[in-house]
Formats: structure tokens, C-alpha cells, sequence
């Protein structure tokens, strides 16, 4: 009889605020001006405590930060959530962004 396996998964988010580029900086905010959010996944499925890999997978992303908030500077939670979302499957299927 075979002992069963233990499959472990681990997904890593990492963030970051990237600042936007001096060249692009006026008086009016405005997507081509503001900084941006970076988002980095990093995916590993794993069996036998980590010993035999399944799975591995990596992806970044940037997205501006005007793209998550709307004019009176309230956050738009769906469109990041469906934005951080695409990423994480992205990172599981292997996928690089």
C-alpha cells in the first residue's frame, strides 16, 4: 500500500509603488502621469516536503495607479480585484505577464 502524498502549494504576492517618470510629471494627474502599482506572482505546487516539484510559475505586472481609482479618488475594488486575479492564474498556469 502506498503512503499518500502531500501536496503543497505556495503563492507569493509581491508590491511595489513605481514612481512615475520625471518627464511624464505635470500639475494634472492623469494616467500617463501617475505612478504605478507593481505586482509580482510567484507559484510552486509541490509534493514530499517540497522535494518533487509539480508546478512552477512567475509573472509582474504594472498597472497605473489612476486605473484603480476614479475622479473623486474612490477606489474602483472590482477592477483590481479582477486585475490581481488574471495575474495570480496567470502565475499558477505558468504564464508570464
Amino acid at each position: 500500500m502506498a503512503s499518500p502524498q502531500i501536496i503543497s502549494e505556495r503563492i507569493q504576492l509581491n508590491s511595489t509603488t513605481l514612481p512615475a517618470s520625471p518627464s511624464t510629471l505635470s500639475t494634472t494627474p492623469s494616467p500617463t502621469n501617475s505612478p504605478s502599482y507593481q505586482l509580482a506572482i510567484s507559484y510552486v505546487r509541490s509534493t514530499n516536503g517540497g522535494k518533487s516539484l509539480l508546478a512552477k510559475g512567475r509573472t509582474k505586472a504594472s498597472k497605473s495607479y489612476s486605473s484603480f481609482f476614479d475622479e473623486q479618488g474612490t477606489m474602483k475594488q472590482e477592477v483590481f480585484e479582477l486585475w490581481v486575479g488574471e495575474l495570480v492564474e496567470q502565475g499558477m498556469d505558468g504564464k508570464s505577464a
